[in-house]
């Protein structure tokens, strides 16, 4: 079934530019066009073009995108090199939710410090050490059965025995805010 531009934008889900443009950067192949000269989209190109997608939501650049439909293109002798490719991004994917997921634990701790300091009336009242503190967060945890979330809070205070006011986020450490 033959698709215009805007149907296949529909289906697809990106703009017409995006399409264009992906056309542009041989990323697609050249598009089939009717007598008019008007683009008419084949169901393999929106399967390409949602392939396309997907590498751009799992934050592959369009020079790795590129690089994989050439050699998804080649065919099957390039199978080896097309599964470690997408093991190389399984590994970065991986990194980026493990960074993630540091962020929430941190984030989740400081919401959670800030509303002991709430309930005994100011910071100045919170009379736990950052050790006592840890200790009470992750009793908090394991009672919320939150087992992911300890597990990283656990590695994150092995790391930063003094407590999460210096965490590394993106290889950035958090400087001591209270």
């Amino acid at each position: 079934m033959a698709y215009s531009i805007s149907e296949a934008a529909a289906k697809s889900g990106v703009t017409i530019s995006k399409l264009r443009f992906y056309e542009k950067e041989g990323l697609l192949p050249p598009i089939a066009r009717d007598t008019a000269g008007r683009r008419q989209y084949q169901d393999c190109d929106l399967a390409l073009v949602q392939q396309i997608v997907n590498l751009k939501r799992a934050d592959v650049s369009l020079d790795e995108i590129a690089r994989f439909l050439q050699l998804y293109r080649t065919g099957d002798t390039t199978l080896n090199a097309r599964a470690e490719f997408f093991a190389q991004q399984t590994n970065k994917v991986d990194s980026q939710l493990a960074k993630l997921q540091a962020t929430k634990v941190y984030v989740q701790y400081k919401q959670w410090y800030y509303d002991q300091a709430q309930a005994v009336g100011g910071l100045a009242n919170l009379t736990a050490t950052q050790c006592e503190l840890g200790d009470q967060f992750a009793a908090y945890l394991a009672d919320g059965q939150q087992q992911t979330t300890l597990a990283t809070f656990k590695q994150l205070i092995a790391k930063y025995p003094a407590g999460l006011c210096a965490v590394d986020l993106a290889r950035v450490l958090v400087g001591e805010a209270d």
